[in-house]
């Protein structure tokens, strides 16, 4: 009797871990294992890290030409907003830096121009940060392209891990005031 109570004990605790590992993904959230592929041959499935969602994230990765050089490597996300206004978007990312190293990465709203991202390397890619830009988007669909930009550069991999990207309505864009400056519009 007390191994089947022991073992029904063992059963409910395994139960309710899973349960509370199963995360629930807010409405303006995409995590890359969700996102769309422009070169998907240059995206690889990573590890979890410790503040990774449940799911785990994705290498955005440059793209290696027939010639040797490399590319960009491109992750794209489909954003459905339901007001047109300045939005915060924030991709989660990790980044592991030696000293000398950096990584660029660039978001392209809509097919517009490129917005740098703010990458910031840390001590191990178990370590995820955010990256915050202010955008503009339509109400209804919006494409969000993420650019790994560089490649190599003296022979140092550029790749980061991504894992997510999400967005915030800053002010939409019936109560634009003249104070309010996009960063784009900041010189």
């Amino acid at each position: 009797m007390k191994k089947i109570v022991s073992l029904l004990l063992s059963l409910m605790l395994l139960l309710s871990c899973a349960v509370l590992a199963e995360e629930e993904i807010p409405a303006n959230r995409i995590l890359a294992v969700d996102s769309a592929f422009l070169n998907l041959a240059d995206m690889n499935p990573q590890f979890k890290g410790t503040e990774s969602t449940i799911r785990g994230c994705l290498g955005l990765q440059p793209a290696k030409n027939e010639d040797g050089t490399f590319a960009e490597g491109y992750m794209m996300f489909t954003v459905l907003v339901d007001e047109a206004g300045w939005y915060d978007v924030t991709v989660r990312y990790a980044a592991k830096f030696k000293a000398g190293q950096t990584r660029c990465a660039d978001l392209i709203v809509n097919e517009g121009e490129r917005i740098h991202l703010p990458i910031e390397g840390q001590p191990e890619w178990t370590d995820y940060v955010d990256a915050t830009v202010t955008v503009e988007l339509v109400e209804g669909v919006n494409t969000l392209v993420l650019l790994n930009v560089e490649g190599f550069d003296n022979s140092v991999y550029k790749a980061i891990n991504v894992d997510y990207l999400q967005w915030e309505l800053v002010m939409p864009a019936a109560d634009e005031a003249a104070s309010f400056t996009s960063p784009m519009e900041v010189s």
